[in-house]
């Protein structure tokens, strides 16, 4: 009977897990560039299961299979598909038709990497991402102080048909997701993107790949789970309270 209430209790707690999961996808549907996430479970260890008998002093053991006592996460996984490139007629909106990402750095010089190409300028004329960190290009800051700024499909930026810089754009194997929509290598150095793989849309972003639709469905399933989980804990806590009151009558 604790086996029962063990595996619920584990079931609650997956669940929850994968409820946060689904929220952030979300509240992220209509963030550019953002990349969902989905759980993976896994049962816990299983239990060899014996049947045990005595005969003349001797122990006799027979398998007769195994248990788990519940559910829990094993990882969390981002899936890393090209979402919807939408056109929105701003000149620094930029789109990676492709699988690299464009290099930001924040104010002590660290390098992140993102799919989020809502880019604008700073008070000084640079290049920025939504949350103030510079857009790096070849050789570092973008400066686009002036009046037309063209950006081609190889990264090459242009201001007032002047080359100004090409953008610092990589390829990342299997990137780290660590919130705000940046990413960081997990382990081999990035690598500069192929453009015969790829280009840089000017006037393009890319869209969530998060769906609605999708992730609401989710999110009903995991509550009515998760209510299931409860009626079942709730039922075997009274059946425990049950039993202590007979036997204490007893």
């Amino acid at each position: 009977m604790l086996r029962g209430l063990y595996s619920a209790g584990s079931g609650l707690t997956a669940l929850l897990q994968k409820q946060e999961i689904e929220t952030n996808n979300l509240v992220n549907a209509e963030t550019a560039g953002y990349k969902r996430q989905q759980t993976v479970f896994k049962n816990f260890r299983d239990i060899l299961l014996d049947e045990i008998s005595y005969e003349d002093a001797k122990v006799n053991r027979k398998n007769i299979g195994s248990i788990s006592h519940g559910v829990m996460v094993d990882d969390v996984i981002t899936i890393y598909e090209q979402g919807d490139l939408v056109a929105t007629e701003n000149d620094l909106d930029l789109a990676i038709d492709g699988e690299g990402y464009f290099t930001i750095i924040d104010e002590d010089g660290q390098e992140y990497f993102t799919r989020d190409g809502g880019f604008k300028l700073n008070f000084e004329g640079d290049l920025v991402n939504n949350n103030g960190l510079i857009v790096s290009g070849e050789n570092g800051a973008i400066n686009l102080q002036g009046s037309f700024v063209s950006i081609e499909p190889d990264g090459s930026v242009y201001l007032d048909g002047e080359f100004v810089d090409r953008l610092k754009v990589v390829n990342l194997e299997e990137p780290i997701k660590i919130g705000s929509n940046r990413f960081l290598p997990s382990g081999e150095e990035p690598q500069p993107f192929d453009f015969r793989e790829g280009r840089v849309i000017q006037g393009y972003k890319e869209q969530s790949n998060a769906n609605v639709i999708d992730s609401m469905t989710k999110f009903i399933a995991l509550t009515r789970s998760y209510e299931a989980s409860q009626r079942m804990i709730q039922t075997i806590d009274t059946t425990i309270e049950k039993a202590i009151t007979e036997v204490g009558r007893a």
